[in-house]
């Protein structure tokens, strides 16, 4: 049984098919090279299969080395920051995720912990308490910092009171709106701070409840339109791209994101054909990767992050061990 399709052809080509009289075949030709074109995608999606199974495997391998890693406390793994081994143990070996914050001022210290990772100030704040900061010892670092135990105090963890108190501590300071906005590491942290406070006094007026649902919504529309609130969000908060929002949105139990970083074409260049990669571009081949994987994006992610920190420990001459 034959069934009949149409085709569009340029006014050139039919001017030459014309040419032709009745020599070609169109018929049969256009079955050959629509059998063509057929196999050829049998075969490229043959071999995406293959090379997604290739990478499942490298990355459940970093898993596993990672976790042997954080479990054996003697050698090189004496060397793991603390953090990071509570990490590994509890979202690694157990494939836990971080749960969402049931108050406001929770929820405040894990944005401050995760917009803060970033590694200049990470660098400057991990030396106060001996390992990388976490919702709960952020407040003691920070407020080694600026010299101001009010950090230590919950109530100062809403989003209002954070803005009074950041608000107080650059008057103190003396900084300038300019030195907000400089790369100056302590008004850097505090534009980060006073920002981020401010932001979230704004969205939290209606309830966590609610801010869940707008985080929720975004994601159930698609990597677009998660990523249109990711740049909305991080638009209006000084020295906090999408990357660390995405990181603050994971580690609120969203475990839908990624935090974009240049891992993506360096560890898996041979998934990219673009010269350069915008990082909405990044993140929406992230999630698409993950869901090939068949891994939450929060867990790859982390296997990521880890393995990007650690692998020295793992590494026997560039080999892994």
């Amino acid at each position: 049984m034959a069934h009949r399709i149409n085709i569009s052809i340029p006014d050139e080509l039919a001017e030459e098919i014309k040419n032709t009289g009745n020599i070609l075949n169109i018929s049969k030709i256009c079955q050959k090279a629509i059998l063509k074109e057929i196999e050829n995608l049998r075969n490229e999606k043959k071999e995406r299969r293959l090379l997604i199974n290739e990478i499942k495997s490298v990355i459940l391998e970093r898993k596993s080395l990672l976790v042997g890693l954080a479990k054996n406390k003697g050698g090189k793994s004496g060397y793991l920051d603390e953090t990071d081994r509570d990490h590994i143990i509890s979202y690694l070996e157990r494939d836990e995720i971080p749960e969402r914050p049931q108050s406001a001022e929770y929820l405040l210290k894990v944005y401050a912990s995760s917009s803060l990772s970033f590694p200049i100030v990470r660098r400057q704040l991990t030396p106060l308490i001996g390992k990388i900061p976490t919702p709960e010892t952020i407040p003691h670092c920070l407020g080694e910092v600026f010299g101001a135990e009010e950090f230590q105090n919950d109530c100062y963890w809403t989003p209002s009171k954070m803005v009074d108190l950041t608000t107080k501590i650059k008057k103190r300071e003396c900084f300038t709106d300019t030195d907000l906005s400089s790369l100056k590491t302590n008004p850097r942290i505090l534009a980060i701070l006073l920002d981020g406070a401010n932001l979230l006094n704004k969205n939290l007026k209606i309830g966590l409840g609610e801010f869940y649902r707008e985080v929720s919504e975004a994601i159930k529309k698609g990597p677009d339109e998660t990523w249109r609130f990711v740049k909305k969000t991080s638009g209006s908060i000084r020295h906090v791209g999408p990357a660390l929002i995405c990181d603050f949105l994971k580690n609120i139990g969203f475990s839908e994101f990624v935090r974009v970083g240049g891992y993506f074409q360096r560890e898996f260049p041979v998934l990219i054909n673009e010269k350069m990669m915008s990082e909405k571009r990044q993140f929406i081949m992230s999630l698409e990767l993950c869901n090939e994987l068949g891994i939450k994006p929060f867990h790859f992610d982390h296997i990521m992050y880890q393995w990007g920190r650690n692998k020295r420990f793992l590494m026997n001459n560039g080999e892994e061990v």
